[in-house]
């Protein structure tokens, strides 16, 4: 056997490499990894997408506990290292040694390491996952006082691995309020931002006229720190406003990074293209397929946009785990169920390649699609016991709602299907405090689809509808003028039921308590004829209302728990707070204030725990009384 020479674990060119600039925040994560490499935990693996400060954190740490450490740190970084063969010759360099015997150069490393206390930092880990895998799991193995710190954009997936996702730094909300730069000052992307801009431009700091700015910036870059670094540079040349203008066009912008840093640090677009090259094409359609998604999305959704074209749809849900390990998708997990979101960065790479790909179309029309399931799946259960869940899910997809709208109104002849999505979810619109942006919507379709159809006629009503509550009568009287007439041609009984129900609504609205009646009586008997139960209730509901105010309190009431019982039945909660609101306020009209209290919190929690914004109101209001 040849002689092994080694240097000490403190010097050679294994050290701890000397950060140039300051770092910024990442505390809490900074003490949290420390805690686990002092523990019990031999391998800890920092996961997080390109740029997110990974290396930074990694190095800040191995500062913080390489005196607990008798042999020292040793920094590995293997992002140049392309031959996977190579690895355990690299780190037997970082480490000093050599090796002139016939022993393979892992074995040098684990022999050296074996009696060795030691923190080996292995550096960008991810396109030789599994190389460092099997060197990190031999070393835990066989060397007992080494702990392994890595950085990858993919965990190592050993046994014994502890995995710490790093996620981007925290952003301000985009409030409509002025923000100030105290309240701005508390948040690490800013602090970087700051930081880094005052070594650029010397003096500056945040203030009232741009701490709005520097807020909207550091959110649009989603936090990341190396889109904020390069971000910054623009700072010799351009104004705060001229950098935010020209984020749309990022990956054009964001190109001037420090002749020293790595190549893949120097622009975004390498770094994220470094992430695309080493995912698999499968793994790469579907990043690009999820991009036309906003704000997040559901397993079966980009299984059902995800899939096609060299994707079987059996293979979308090993693909998105495979990216979530990537760090290119980000679970969320709400409920019990898991969400996925994709950093703007990341979504507008994506977007490109889709573009390139000449799939944006059709991914985009698959997009719709599913969210037309969907709402045709609420519209079905919505009078059920899952109201709770269907409202937390509809709030978390209106992003997408939106999307698959502009889609409809994108493509010609699609306009219909606008429509149809709109009034399915007239329920949702009025829960969420929506009637405009519902009204907007309809507006838009129906100028687009001037067709006489049944989606026409219902639209019509809806928006005469939305209209009648947000007090814009004219409009709603000459929609639900042209619904009737539409309903009348087509013989179409469910149209032609709520428009009676509209005209008694707006009756009662005016004070006409006994042309309402008549109206809502008629509307009641036409929904239960067409199996119409939302229409039933909502008739109930109203005929209830509008008897017991105008006098006739046993027969009003008695209609109210009618409806109270077909609403509990059914375990829903919209008819039953919109009913017992009801009640309460023509208890309150009798006197009956103890029976009216106990009617109005029911109602407030019922409305409460779908997140009926106008309806709480109402029952606020009710119980003031």
């Amino acid at each position: 056997m040849g002689t092994v020479a080694v240097s000490t674990v403190s010097g050679g060119a294994g050290r701890l490499p000397v950060d140039v600039t300051s770092f910024v925040g990442r505390r809490s994560q900074v003490a949290d990894v420390r805690k686990l490499l002092l523990g019990t935990s031999r391998l800890v693996t920092l996961t997080g997408p390109g740029g997110v400060g990974k290396t930074r954190l990694a190095r800040r740490v191995a500062e913080t506990v390489q005196r607990a450490f008798g042999d020292g740190v040793r920094f590995v970084e293997l992002a140049e290292l392309r031959e996977a063969s190579l690895l355990a010759h690299r780190v037997a360099e970082r480490l000093d040694l050599r090796d002139q015997s016939t022993r393979t150069a892992l074995d040098t490393v684990i022999e050296h390491l074996r009696p060795r206390s030691i923190l080996l930092v292995l550096d960008n880990c991810e396109h030789l996952v599994d190389d460092c895998a099997k060197l990190a799991e031999r070393i835990t193995q066989e060397c007992p006082e080494v702990r392994i710190l890595a950085t990858s954009r993919q965990l190592l997936d050993v046994y014994g691995e502890t995995v710490v996702p790093v996620p981007p730094m925290g952003t301000p909300e985009l409030a409509q309020q002025k923000t100030s730069p105290e309240a701005m000052a508390a948040y690490d992307s800013v602090q970087l931002f700051v930081d880094r801009a005052a070594a650029i431009l010397p003096g500056f700091e945040l203030t009232d006229e741009n701490c709005d700015s520097v807020a909207r910036l550091c959110r649009q870059l989603d936090g990341i720190p190396l889109a904020i670094e390069l971000a910054v540079v623009w700072l010799r040349a351009l104004s705060l406003q001229q950098i935010e203008e020209r984020l749309s066009k990022r990956y054009g912008l964001l190109t001037r990074g420090p002749r020293s840093a790595p190549e893949r640090h120097r622009t975004l677009r390498a770094l994220v293209d470094w992430s695309y090259d080493l995912c698999s094409p499968a793994e790469q359609r579907v990043w690009a397929r999820a991009s036309v998604f906003a704000g997040g999305f559901g397993l079966t959704a980009i299984e059902y946009v995800g899939e096609g074209d060299g994707v079987a749809s059996d293979e979308v849900l090993d693909v998105v785990r495979s990216l979530v390990e990537k760090s290119i998708l980000i679970p969320d997990e709400h409920d019990g169920s898991m969400r996925y979101r994709i950093l703007e960065t990341l979504r507008e790479y994506g977007h490109e390649r889709l573009l390139a790909a000449g799939e944006y179309e059709t991914v985009r029309r698959r997009h719709r699609d599913w969210h037309v399931r969907l709402t045709e799946q609420f519209r079905v259960e919505w009078l059920g016991p899952d109201q709770e869940a269907w409202a937390q899910r509809l709030r978390q997809e209106h992003p997408n709602l939106r999307i698959a709208l502009d889609t409809c109104l994108a493509q010609p002849g699609q306009a219909a299907v606008g429509l149809r999505i709109v009034t399915r979810l007239a329920s949702y619109w009025t829960i969420g405090g929506r009637l405009k942006e519902a009204c907007y919507w309809l507006d838009r379709a129906l100028q687009q689809a001037p067709e006489p159809t049944h989606e026409r006629a219902t639209a019509l009503w809806f928006n005469a509808f939305c209209r009648l509550l947000l007090g814009e009568a004219e409009v709603g009287a000459a929609n639900l003028l042209e619904s009737a007439e539409l309903a009348d041609r087509l013989d179409f009984d469910a149209a032609k039921a709520w428009v009676a129900l509209l005209k008694g609504v707006a009756a009662m609205y005016s004070g006409d308590l006994d042309s309402a009646v008549g109206l809502l009586a008629e509307a009641r008997a036409a929904f239960r004829r067409v199996g119409e139960m939302s229409g039933e209730l909502f008739g109930l509901f109203m005929l209830g209302l509008t008897l017991g105010v105008s006098g006739e309190r046993e027969r009003g009431l008695g209609l109210l728990d009618e409806c109270l019982s077909m609403s509990v039945q059914r375990g829903e909660l919209f008819w039953r707070g919109h009913t017992l609101w009801a009640i309460a306020w023509v208890e309150i009209l009798h006197g009956n204030v103890d029976v009216a209290e106990s009617r109005g919190r029911e109602a407030l929690e019922a409305w409460r725990r779908i997140g009926n914004r106008g309806g709480v109101a109402f029952a606020v209001e009710t119980l003031s009384w």
